[in-house]
């Protein structure tokens, strides 16, 4: 028997309050003893397992209303005892006028029972439990025929101040339980559950008997079942509820009984199961109408939890060998059934990826270094170094590798590639090569070397890792020794035409990296000489400038100079004036000079020379300062000399008469007599030009008397 303080454990307030009660009425020594020692176990009982259909409950964390049915309320349908078994339970109103069982418990027939009847939880929307004050109704289910029964009759004792009323923390003992029943049949069946394809054997059996003159009514649902005999036999074609009514002419009894109808089992494996070589599989099967399944092999491997749906298969070694295993699955069938099914798996066993790489290699660092590893079984690839290098594919077998600096400076480095197993295969495997690199030949030279189109060209370069050197030229020079690292280049008269040209030194490599080489290529350019053009020789004029127009080209500058005593306005013009000096004028000639100097590296200027001529003043001389002629003659001007001149004209200063050719040097006047005889005498003139460019004019007068 459990003691007080099991009770705690569960339901420590209400068992205190309950204690509390025990103790206000102690004087009931063996009704409260009878509580404690039985009351615990129907505690524990609450709805689910075992209890009448309809009759489950929900108890909540209110406090509970104790029902006592003592083993002297001796509960009865009419004068037939209730068996151990037998359900006794307490039963409300929900919200909808339906009854709903409270708190109930199984009765024994050797002792007193007591279990919790609960109220009506308030956290919850609807009414699932017993109001306050609420009545109590209570019902017993015979388990012989499957049938409750309303309690028609009870007792309660009076020294519990609990009866019928619903109450928290409320005790009532009940010492007489009776149902009153006028007439009652039920129903037997021969079999439940059954096997599709199973007849039974349906009974009606009267348990409150009357008049004895009794008629039958069987229904079913589903519909397939409708007799009025008292025993009949069905083969339900699924689980089925048989419908009785017995009728005694006056009341009528109903029963029902409801017929669970198994079938075979059936199993569905799947057909193929893929794995890898070091995985488990994962079976699986569908099954239907079945009471166990168990798994079986054909090869070597074992199960984890056979007995499962879902149960783990470990290949054996042959399993592996073979490539495959066959697998069956057996399912039982639910009793009264008796044929098993079986289905079967394959177990198809897939190997992960292999792959190699050669242990090492060796590479020139000038060439493609082209790595290719071997792998089957495979979904995709991945390649990977230790240095600092990229892969130009690194997701394909054959790969080129771009070695990075540090690769290049410690000569050596690892490459790996992993392969990546297909599908079921998880697993991936790896393989790496060791990489030496060897150095190739290194150049350097400059990148251009600028001379005068007259000189020829130093050449130098610095090789390191070669066996030998060679210089090649695009243009038309010559080496002095194309074979060494510093020699001497000619350019060729094409060169020089076109300022210039591009020669390339080689260097070859040895060991490893015998074909390979590396070049450079060096730019020649070729200054061209100045040029200068002072222009064309020019005369001056006595007291005139010289505007010079000189051209030069590829100078870095240029200067006029002179060979007399005059001063330029700017010497570094092109197109300066020139003043000349005295000295230049006391000259018949004299030079001017304009330099071109180099751009460099050339340093030889060019110079040309301009020749300028002084022009003489003209001069002009009649040769007498007065003259005679006689009425009526002409007079001829012979002894008239002039100098540095262009142009002659003879004139009159204020008489009318004429010359023969006033252009002439010596020409003849004709007097005119109507005004030089009147005059007396006439002033003649004669002025020259000077010669071009110049401008200035000599002239010379003389008088001419008229005899």
């Amino acid at each position: 028997m459990k003691s007080l303080i099991s009770t705690f454990s569960k339901y420590t307030f209400l068992s205190i309050c309950f204690t509390i009660i025990i103790s206000i009425f102690s004087f009931h020594s063996t009704n409260a003893q009878n509580f404690v020692n039985k009351g615990i176990g129907s505690f524990e009982k609450i709805s689910g397992d075992g209890l009448p259909p309809g009759w489950e409950y929900l108890p909540n964390t209110g406090n509970p209303h104790g029902l006592i049915i003592v083993l002297g309320a001796n509960p009865r349908i009419n004068d037939i005892p209730i068996n151990d078994g037998d359900y006794i339970g307490a039963f409300y109103e929900d919200d909808f006028g339906a009854l709903k069982c409270g708190g109930a418990d199984v009765w024994n027939g050797t002792e007193n029972i007591i279990f919790p009847v609960f109220g009506d939880n308030p956290d919850t929307p609807e009414k699932d439990g017993f109001s306050y004050n609420e009545t109590m109704r209570f019902r017993i289910y015979y388990q012989n025929n499957q049938k409750d029964y309303e309690v028609t009759q009870i007792a309660w004792d009076p020294n519990y101040y609990g009866t019928n009323k619903w109450n928290p923390l409320g005790v009532s003992s009940a010492i007489d339980v009776l149902c009153t029943v006028g007439f009652d049949a039920y129903a037997t069946v021969s079999e439940n559950p059954v096997c599709l394809g199973q007849t039974i054997n349906l009974d009606a059996q009267v348990f409150i008997e009357t008049t004895g003159n009794y008629s039958y009514s069987w229904l079913s649902d589903p519909i397939g079942l409708n007799s009025n005999l008292a025993s009949i036999s069905h083969t339900p074609a699924e689980s089925t509820t048989y419908y009785l009514e017995v009728s005694d002419g006056l009341d009528i009894s109903t029963h029902q009984q409801h017929v669970f109808v198994f079938e075979n089992p059936q199993v569905y494996a799947p057909d193929t199961i893929n794995i890898c070589k070091n995985q488990t599989a994962q079976l699986s099967a569908e099954v239907i109408n079945y009471s166990g399944v168990i798994w079986s092999t054909e090869g070597d491997g074992t199960f984890f939890n056979p007995g499962s749906l879902n149960a783990i298969y470990h290949p054996g070694n042959a399993d592996k060998a073979n490539g495959s295993a066959r697998l069956s699955i057996k399912a039982f069938p639910k009793s009264p059934c008796l044929n098993d099914a079986t289905d079967t798996t394959l177990i198809v066993l897939k190997s992960p990826a292999e792959i190699t790489l050669p242990a090492t290699l060796e590479f020139c660092e000038l060439e493609e270094m082209m790595v290719e590893a071997e792998a089957s079984l495979f979904s995709a690839v991945l390649w990977a170094s230790s240095g600092d290098g990229t892969f130009s594919n690194p997701d394909s077998l054959l790969t080129q590798y771009f070695p990075g600096p540090s690769d290049l400076s410690i000569n050596e480095f690892l490459l790996s590639a992993t392969a990546f197993s297909i599908s079921p295969c998880q697993v991936s495997v790896s393989d790496q090569v060791f990489v030496s690199t060897y150095n190739g030949p290194t150049l350097s030279a400059p990148t251009s070397r600028t001379v005068c189109e007259t000189s020829s060209v130093n050449l130098n370069s610095v090789a390191f890792n070669y066996t030998s050197s060679l210089w090649t030229t695009a243009g038309d020079g010559t080496f002095d020794n194309p074979q060494l690292l510093n020699t001497i280049y000619h350019p060729g008269t094409g060169d020089i035409e076109t300022g210039g040209n591009i020669v390339t030194v080689h260097a070859f490599g040895n060991g490893i990296c015998q074909e390979y080489s590396v070049s450079k290529n060096i730019q020649i350019i070729l200054k061209v000489l100045p040029t200068a053009d002072a222009g064309n020789d020019q005369p001056v004029c006595i007291g005139g400038t010289v505007n010079l127009s000189g051209t030069a080209t590829n100078q870095s500058y240029l200067t006029w100079s002179s060979s007399g005593d005059g001063y330029f306005d700017n010497i570094y013009s092109p197109s300066p004036v020139y003043y000349p000096g005295s000295i230049d004028f006391s000259s018949q000639t004299f030079s001017l000079f304009l330099s071109a100097f180099a751009n460099y590296p050339c340093t030889l200027p060019s110079v040309d020379t301009v020749e300028i001529e002084v022009l003489p003043e003209p001069e002009v001389e009649i040769g007498l300062n007065t003259a005679s002629v006689c009425f009526g003659a002409n007079y001829y001007f012979e002894q008239t000399v002039a100098y540095n001149y262009s142009t002659l004209n003879w004139f009159t200063i204020n008489g009318t008469g004429t010359f023969d050719d006033n252009s002439n040097l010596n020409p003849i006047y004709f007097p005119d007599p109507g005004h030089d005889y009147s005059l007396g005498s006439v002033i003649v003139g004669i002025s020259v030009q000077s010669l071009e460019p110049c401008t200035s004019v000599a002239d010379d007068f003389m008088t001419l008397v008229m005899q």
